[in-house]
């Protein structure tokens, strides 16, 4: 059962990378990776409501179980092209599907069925899975919602379909209708969540990385002073010691040592001079070579 679930999980990370590149950079993968999860969902939903209408009244309901399979494939088509890479058809689509789905399931069920509270669901995920040189397809998908949720609020008040088995379908509906929408709100704001703490987990990695970096390039108060918006970091210090250290007869040493050796005895020096420099408050410089450059008195002034 284990394995079985790690299986699934497995398939849901594959499936929802499909179409990312390494040239992509995150945000253009996030959204990407969100889209296919979106269709996931989709898709996912979709078969739900078809077995729930072959279980129910199957003659009844033969409109939406058509449906399914030509939705299911709507979902299916757009993680398709998210892996030829047409990203902006696959949004596209991912608009045009569910929008379809659900203004024909209000049709079929009427407003009181709550099918129209998926809207919300879309008009919320928006914001996750456009880009924004996709405004224009935002704006236009987060119009159109709204504008069909008021419309099927206020003229789907009579379903196409009429229920053999009295009123007991539609109650059942908007129950499931209405944890539906709770959950996938859920679900986006999760996912959403999983996503957000990712990035800073990176960019935390990537700061302390820089930190570390600026700190060896630069004395620690000068990389502050720059970091705090410095624009010029020039002192005049009237006073200090610099020290430039090399070894004698480097060059014949290093000709007739092994590569590995030259470098352990450049360590085992300069480790030693790094002990140093700190215990007395000095300022390492730089090393070049056999070369080992640090100061005292830098960059900040000491009395002797």
């Amino acid at each position: 059962m284990l394995m079985n679930w790690r299986h699934l999980v497995d398939l849901w990370h594959r499936a929802s990378r499909s179409g990312t590149e390494s040239a992509h950079d995150y945000p253009s993968r996030r959204r990407i990776v969100m889209v296919n999860q979106s269709a996931l969902l989709g898709a996912m939903i979709t078969l739900v409501y078809g077995l729930l209408s072959l279980g129910y009244a199957p003659v009844t309901l033969w409109p939406m179980l058509a449906a399914t399979p030509l939705l299911f494939a709507g979902y299916v088509a757009v993680g398709w092209l998210n892996r030829r890479i047409r990203h902006l058809s696959a949004r596209a689509l991912l608009i045009v599907v569910p929008t379809i789905q659900v203004t024909f399931a209000a049709w079929l069920f009427g407003n009181d069925a709550g099918v129209q509270l998926y809207f919300f669901v879309l008009w919320t995920s928006m914001f996750l899975l456009y880009a924004p040189q996709d405004r224009w397809l935002s704006a236009t998908s987060g119009t159109l919602w709204i504008a069909l949720f008021i419309w099927v609020q206020l003229q789907f008040d009579t379903p196409w379909l009429t229920l053999p088995q009295g009123q007991g379908f539609i109650p059942l509906l908007l129950l499931l209708n209405s944890l539906g929408v709770f959950c996938l709100v859920g679900v986006i704001v999760v996912l959403f969540y999983l996503q957000i703490n990712r990035t800073e987990t990176q960019l935390q990695r990537e700061y302390q990385r820089s930190e570390s970096l600026l700190t060896n390039i630069l004395p620690a108060s000068v990389a502050q002073r720059l970091k705090d918006g410095s624009q010029t970091v020039a002192d005049s210090i009237p006073q200090a010691t610099l020290l430039f250290a090399d070894i004698v007869g480097f060059t014949r040493l290093a000709e007739n040592l092994p590569p590995h050796e030259v470098v352990a005895l450049l360590n085992r020096v300069f480790s030693r001079f790094d002990a140093l420099v700190e215990r007395h408050g000095l300022e390492k410089i730089k090393t070049i070579g056999d070369e080992y450059m640090l100061a005292g008195g830098l960059p900040e002034r000491r009395s002797d």
